[in-house]
């Protein structure tokens, strides 16, 4: 009976088996309790695992990433299409307008593309002189003619071209781009300005840029001037003074003599105090105690 028993239980777990319903038991048995941690980390010692790294195709497509999903640099491997939007209107907030810039037109239809007014071919426009200043200039074009596209501060603005704060302010006169000051955040922020349209305004503010570089000059003539002659008004106040100090001497000499010069002798008398010694001068009998330094 036990042997029957036997064979059929045998035979039981061999059609078990055979369907993939019985599984192996571990003939070592388990310690129950936490697993043991390896006395050895292997950070200390790899730098970088093979087995563990992952192919991010340039950090933008990962077997990890979902649909809706994206591994790019503006976020990080798993972020999902609604934290990405609300991470760029937190850009926006924190830089101002050259984080809204729209991207460059698609290329579906080429004819009705807007082209460098420069080169007349490059229809990828550069985002900020497209959008604050309204220039259809490309970036290479712009790189290449810095003597109209370059971006001018508030700074050189008044000094290079001598306009007002008033005209600067003027939103009808020029367009700005509003930026963090690089200085510190807590400063106001930097206001840039277009070169092209900095001296247009000035050539028809002075008549002509000639006419500016004139007036610039005249202006620094002046500026020099009124140092020159800050400098000189210093200098002769220093030689009154000099001159009213020579003439007090001069009188006092006149009226007391010349000035005495004391001639100190040691004193023959009472035994000073310990540590002191008097001295006399010899001509108008100042006394004086001096301490003696060992």
């Amino acid at each position: 009976m036990a042997e029957r028993i036997a064979r059929n239980r045998a035979a039981a777990a061999e059609r078990l088996r055979a369907r993939g319903l019985l599984q192996e038991k571990d003939p070592a048995p388990k310690t129950k309790g936490p697993p043991l941690k390896p006395s050895v980390r292997k950070s200390d010692y790899i730098d970088y695992d093979f087995a563990t790294l992952e192919n991010l195709n340039g950090g933008y497509i990962s077997s990890r990433s979902g649909p809706g999903e994206g591994g790019g640099s503006d976020g990080a491997v798993g972020t999902s299409l609604e934290e990405w939007k609300a991470a760029q209107r937190e850009k926006r907030e924190l830089f101002g307008p050259q984080e809204t810039l729209v991207p460059p037109p698609s290329l579906e239809d080429a004819h009705t593309m807007r082209r460098c007014m420069e080169c007349r071919i490059n229809v990828e426009l550069d985002p900020v002189l497209d959008k604050v200043f309204q220039l259809t200039v490309c970036k290479q074009c712009a790189r290449a003619h810095p003597e109209k596209y370059s971006l001018l501060t508030k700074t050189e603005c008044k000094g290079d071209y001598l306009l007002t704060e008033s005209e600067l302010a003027d939103d009808t006169l020029f367009h700005r781009w509003e930026r963090a000051n690089p200085h510190a955040a807590t400063y106001a922020r930097m206001q840039l300005f277009v070169r092209c349209e900095v001296e247009r305004f000035a050539s028809s503010k002075w008549g002509s840029l000639e006419a500016l570089d004139a007036e610039w000059e005249r202006r620094e003539t002046d500026r020099r001037d009124r140092k020159t002659r800050k400098y000189d008004r210093e200098i002769k106040q220093m030689r009154l003074r000099t001159r009213a100090q020579e003439f007090t001497k001069k009188y006092h000499r006149g009226k007391y003599g010349p000035r005495h010069t004391h001639e100190f002798v040691t004193r023959e008398g009472p035994k000073d105090i310990e540590g002191t010694v008097t001295r006399r001068c010899t001509g108008c009998g100042l006394e004086v105690v001096e301490d003696l330094i060992e």
